[in-house]
């Protein structure tokens, strides 16, 4: 429990971050590849103009926040991440978070969903060049149980 607690609580730090962030893109590793991720939340098509990532010793974050203020998706990985396929329900080996109604987080009107069940498949990663590509999917819900299903989600990180 302590360390699902400490993960969520990292969660929420880099959620401040990315809040108060200037928007500026991330420098590319390579002259042809910038970072990105796309994904559907419910038939509506997301893609982030902010994506921050991190490694922060016990995991890596990759979260990207939306053009319209009110959204932020968070991946959350474990350090020693390998290439495969990983279970989106296990807090310990990887997790996502999708927050809704961002802009009302001052009145305390912010959803958080977690993911519940789903799959991260990490296609390639290389820690020599911290480049981290790959594709999720899962079904995220609240603490009152409100649910959004996120699908067609890719990623292409440099760490």
């Amino acid at each position: 429990m302590k360390q699902i607690t400490t993960r969520l609580v990292a969660s929420l730090l880099v959620l401040v971050l990315v809040i108060g962030s200037p928007a500026c893109k991330k420098d590319n590793k390579t002259e042809t590849e910038s970072a990105k991720i796309t994904l559907t939340v419910n038939g509506e098509n997301f893609e982030p103009y902010l994506i921050q990532d991190a490694d922060i010793g016990f995991g890596l974050f990759v979260v990207g926040s939306f053009s319209d203020g009110q959204h932020i998706l968070s991946l959350n990985f474990d350090s020693d991440i390998t290439e495969g396929s990983h279970d989106m329900g296990n807090l310990d080996s990887a997790y996502g978070m999708f927050w809704d109604k961002v802009n009302d987080i001052n009145s305390g009107n912010i959803e958080r969903y977690t993911s519940k069940s789903g799959s991260l498949v990490v296609e390639e990663y290389s820690a020599e060049t911290g480049r981290l590509k790959g594709t999720f999917n899962a079904t995220c819900a609240t603490s009152d149980n409100k649910t959004v299903t996120v699908t067609n989600g890719i990623f292409l990180v440099f760490l």
